[in-house]
């Protein structure tokens, strides 16, 4: 042992070259801390090591001593505190330093934060381009939505052609005003046909909107004139999918729905339109759109296919404007009375989503934004865990800095410097994470025939989102550490061991905290993906009153048909050679296909006729008109009465088929046959006789409570546009491919689209649920991925804090089962904690989401059972490995650190 007195007495030579107060201060504290590091170089590497600790000691003090004899002197008692960009640098460089060391800490510092951060980022993103991205890139601010109210309250975002006119020429507040209704388009060219997504609009659509063009030229004022030659403006991607980007597609004729229009202009790939996720593909007049509008679309005040975007003038607010618009409503309402007429005028935003969907909107994504934002919690909890386990272990390094002079605000600012830095990799990490995951949850496709892309690009608001969600995390990782580093005295620090200091009790408990939190956490998030899964499931099975197996639907255009006459004889043809194809069973006609949130609702009457004056007062009922045969298609049956037949033509009195709903609230005394029945005049202009009851089924959405629904006849009621309904014992695409064959053999002008299975059709009611579900399962994971990260993190640093203790143990008789129940069962307790706190949350937090489920309770017994011992198998696979390995200590080398 006399090379470590010999070493302890150099040392006390070394200490006289400091200021005396300093020794007094700070000489016992560094005695014995250079003590401690002797006896372990001695024991390491025998008085080699202990000669080359000597010589670091000579050299810090050589650098160290001069130092404090400055900091002692009166003159220097208070330096001035002055901001010093090089001191940044330093400390910066300092901080790169240490993480640079670590690079196991730092990677996975780095992909925590950045899993967090870039699930912010993508759920912002697909807000973004729903909520908050305009849809003009000139003065987007100044560009609105025209919506409007019926008497009963209904809100309107369609308007009338004749309606449009009225307000674009009376209007002194707008600078300008459009009109916009999307379509279906049937392209033919290069003998090949495809069927695409276009918008109708009037000629300054483009402009208004500041739509750049790629190529060619807009549509213009010339271009809208019913005696100008058709013209189209089609879109980038329509462009390069269909003609290979040539140039030379300007000026060329394709057919729309079988008209010729000539190519002006290709539209920037920036542009997409007006319709949120709608792959716009093609921007056609209004004046020479042909059939696209159907028959009286110029002077039918009833029907309204358009959306109406304006721009105010400079010198108009949306106040001014709305009061004007309104003034001509009432106008409107006076000259053409009518029970659906708007009687109050809406102005909102000129966003992508407005009214009634950017409600459900705002709802879905701002749930969304709340789950990620928990797993971005769970990730700075991770996080500053490891940055505090790492800087607890650095105490007597820190110690040393404060009795060296340094201050504890540039300690605190080393520790916020490593976060930052952690951060600000991790949020370029996020970054492009984020590009990679848009992409995929951007794309959704509720029919093979029909794929939506939401324009999620990371534009400069998103980019401002993510600086500011990285700042946070690097401010709370950060803060964490340094609170619990910068406090404690520095005697006591510089004579802790760096074990005992990981295993502090006051970072032990904060960081048991923390971890516990992150369970409670991902009890949350488990527990609603769970609950949206069985919620898909519960949906699933819910008992639709029909059965869709079997059947393709097929929306058919026969628009430039006028006349009730021809449109009868198209449809009647149609339907007799449709029926006697291969394989087909039955087929029928509707205006709606079943569970269409776009069904119309009428205002009906038991008593008389539906008036403007009663119009409140009279119930409604959601109808769609049906050809003969249509309940045998989707296995409707009737409870009472007899279903439509070749009978109920345009001859005879009008007649309805109504639901079980319907007739046990307006005749709940007794059968409804026989009994009349009126509607919006728009409707059926005499009343109906009711012929049979319907047996209930579902009509808009499947989730939908038990509603009114009628059933009007078709032949007496024609419509030019329809969808065909087909049960065939066919494979669904030889069956589609047979009725389009069937279509084009009647009329070739005559276009079908979105031909879907009727299954698949139904499909789309429950793609908010089976999104919710999905996206939710995917943050449910990652949250408890990091939680049992952080889970298993902590207990491996606690079987490194208690090694010796182990060893000890171990020495003394400790079982190993002993062992592992010890390091388990810390784990244990804090999943215990977190579950105790997280499961009352959990029922309170999932209340909210009762409106988002079908079936199932929000506070299902089973669902919380099934994820409390996910979580509990969970975190005893992560604090069994590290007990585990507590196994391994051997007991001689544990004791010999003592």
């Amino acid at each position: 042992m006399s090379t470590l007195r010999l070493a302890e007495t150099c040392f006390r030579w070394l200490m006289t070259a400091y200021p005396p107060r300093f020794r007094r201060a700070h000489g016992l504290a560094l005695f014995e801390l250079f003590r401690d590091d002797a006896r372990a170089a001695y024991a390491d590497g025998g008085r080699g090591a202990v000669a080359w600790l000597m010589c670091r000691a000579a050299g810090d003090t050589m650098r160290a001593a001069p130092s404090a004899w400055l900091a002692a002197s009166p003159r220097n008692a208070r330096p001035p505190r002055r901001f010093h960009v090089t001191g940044w640098l330093n400390d910066v460089r300092a901080s790169a330093r240490h993480l640079l060391r670590a690079p196991a800490f730092t990677v996975l510092s780095v992909a925590t934060l950045a899993a967090g951060i870039g699930a912010n980022v993508t759920i912002f993103a697909l807000a973004n381009a729903v909520l908050l991205r305009p849809l003009a890139s000139y003065q987007p601010d100044r560009v609105v939505r025209l919506a409007g109210r019926t008497p009963s309250g209904a809100p309107v975002s369609r308007f009338a052609f004749a309606d449009f006119s009225e307000y674009r020429s009376r209007s002194a507040t707008l600078a300008d005003i459009v009109a916009v209704n999307q379509s279906g388009f049937m392209l033919s060219a290069d003998s090949r046909r495809d069927e695409i997504l276009g918008e109708v609009v009037s000629a300054r659509y483009l402009r208004l909107l500041g739509a750049r063009i790629a190529i060619g030229r807009g549509l213009d004022d010339a271009d809208d004139l019913a005696s100008a030659a058709p013209t189209a403006v089609i879109s980038a991607a329509l462009w390069r999918r269909r003609f290979g980007a040539d140039p030379a597609v300007l000026g060329r004729s394709v057919l729309l729905n079988g008209s010729a229009y000539a190519v002006v202009g290709v539209a920037d790939a920036s542009f997409n339109g007006s319709f949120v996720g709608a792959p716009t593909d093609v921007w056609v007049p209004i004046a020479t759109a042909g059939s696209s509008l159907g028959a009286d679309w110029q002077t039918n005040r009833d029907r309204r296919p358009f959306a109406l975007i304006a721009r105010l003038r400079a010198n108009a607010s949306l106040e001014q404007s709305q009061t004007e618009l309104q003034v001509i409503a009432d106008d409107l309402a006076r000259a053409y009375p009518a029970p659906g007429r708007i009687q109050r005028i809406e102005l909102s935003p000129g966003t992508l989503v407005s009214g009634q969907q950017r409600t459900l909107a705002r709802r879905f994504l701002t749930l969304l934004l709340g789950l990620v934002a928990l797993v971005l919690f769970v990730s700075c909890a991770n996080v500053a865990n490891l940055l505090l386990a790492r800087a607890l272990g650095r105490r007597r390094e820190f110690a040393l800095r404060i009795a060296l002079g340094a201050s504890r605000a540039h300690l605190a600012r080393l520790l916020l410097g490593e976060s930052l830095l952690l951060a600000a990799v991790s949020g370029g990490a996020a970054l492009m994470l984020a590009q990679l995951t848009t992409g995929l949850v951007a794309v959704i496709r509720p029919l093979p025939t029909l794929t939506l892309r939401l324009d999620a690009r990371l534009d400069a608001r998103v980019l401002v989102f993510a600086g500011l969600v990285t700042l946070a995390a690097a401010v709370v990782v950060g803060a964490i550490a340094a609170l619990q580093i910068v406090a404690p005295d520095v005697g006591p620090a510089l004579k802790e061991e760096t074990a005992a200091s990981v295993g502090r009790r006051s970072g032990a408990r904060l960081r048991g905290a923390l971890v516990a939190i992150q369970v409670s956490v991902s009890l949350m998030l488990l527990t609603g993906a769970v609950l949206f899964a069985r919620s898909v499931r519960q949906a699933e099975a819910i008992d639709l009153g029909l059965n869709p197996g079997g059947v393709v639907v097929l929306d058919v255009d026969n628009s430039h048909r006028t006349a009730p006459p021809a449109i009868r004889a198209f449809f009647g043809t149609l339907l007799q050679r449709v029926s006697s194809l291969p394989g087909v069973e039955a087929a029928a006609l509707s205006t709606r296909a079943p569970l269409d949130t776009s069904t119309p609702i009428a205002r009906i009457n038991a008593l008389g006729p539906v008036l403007a004056t009663v119009d409140l007062a009279s119930p409604s009922a959601s109808y769609v008109l049906i050809s003969p045969r249509y309940l045998d298609v989707v296995k409707i049956p009737l409870v009472d009465g007899r279903p439509f037949d070749d009978r109920d033509d345009d001859r005879a009195p009008s007649v309805v088929i109504v639901n079980q709903t319907l007739a046990s609230r307006l005749w709940p005394e007794g059968s409804p046959l026989g009994r009349r029945l009126w509607l919006d005049p728009q409707v059926s202009a005499e009343p109906c006789t009711v012929v049979g009851v319907a047996r209930n089924s579902k009509y808009l959405t499947i989730g939908e409570e038990p509603q009114a629904h009628l059933y009007l006849a078709f032949a007496q009621h024609p419509r030019a546009g329809a969808a065909i309904l087909v049960r065939t014992v066919e494979r669904s695409d030889r069956a589609i491919d047979h009725v389009r064959a069937t279509l084009s053999g009647i009329d070739p002008a005559v276009q079908g689209f979105f031909a879907r299975p009727l299954t698949e059709h139904i499909a789309v009611s429950l793609l908010p649920v089976r999104l919710a579900a999905g996206l939710s399962f995917v943050v449910a994971v990652l949250g408890l991925i990091l939680a049992t990260v952080g889970l298993y993190a902590l207990v491996s640093f606690l079987v490194a804090d208690r090694t010796q203790e182990i060893g000890l143990r171990m020495a003394l008789g400790a079982t190993p089962a002993a062992v592992i129940r010890m390091v388990l069962g810390y784990g244990l307790r804090l999943s215990a904690i977190g579950l105790a706190v997280g499961i009352p949350v959990t029922l309170l937090a999932t209340r909210l989401l009762a409106s988002l489920l079908y079936g199932v309770s929000p506070t299902d017994p089973a669902s919380f059972l099934v994820v409390s011992s996910i979580v509990l198998s969970v975190t005893m696979l992560a604090s069994g490995i590290p007990a585990a390995r507590a196994l391994s200590v051997d007991p001689l080398t544990a004791m010999r650190r003592l």
